[in-house]
């Protein structure tokens, strides 16, 4: 079986396709599995001005800059002593750090509790994370009417 025909037949997702593949109802198949519904990471570059403008403080679910500052403050504090953390901020303040790349976020996370709170570094995470359908998860790419057709042979 090739991966979409897997995906489809004994993925996550199967049991709700399965009606629309008795069906052959492609229109119905490609809205499951491109439906935005999955929490993911997605490449995105962010600059000092994104972490300020975006971050959201998760007491008030809202962006805080103020708060947010306080985090770059920790961390340019933390980089007189990190090779590691002086590289991600100098990315920061210049062209920018891709903040879904998975080191990334495994860097930023090794930060608590020594430099950040747990509130913090997931803030800050959370700006490289989309939605995302499951057909991008498991193939890497949106689902196609003409890539179900081709490949469950109808």
């Amino acid at each position: 079986m090739t991966p979409l025909q897997t995906e489809i037949t004994t993925g996550p997702l199967a049991a709700e396709l399965a009606p629309f593949v008795a069906e052959k109802n492609v229109a119905a198949m490609l809205g499951i599995l491109n439906d935005k519904r999955f929490l993911s990471p997605v490449s995105r570059m962010v600059t000092d001005r994104t972490i300020l403008a975006e971050c959201i403080n998760p007491t008030s679910g809202l962006p805080d800059a103020v708060w947010a500052s306080s985090i770059l403050d920790k961390m340019d504090a933390v980089a007189a002593q990190s090779t590691l953390v002086a590289r991600a901020m100098k990315r920061i303040y210049g062209d920018g750090l891709d903040i879904g790349d998975k080191a990334a976020q495994a860097q930023i996370n090794m930060l608590v509790p020594a430099v950040l709170t747990a509130g913090e570094a997931a803030a800050l995470c959370a700006l490289g994370m989309a939605k995302i359908g499951r057909a991008k998860i498991a193939l890497g790419t949106d689902a196609s009417a003409a890539g179900i057709i081709n490949e469950m042979g109808w």
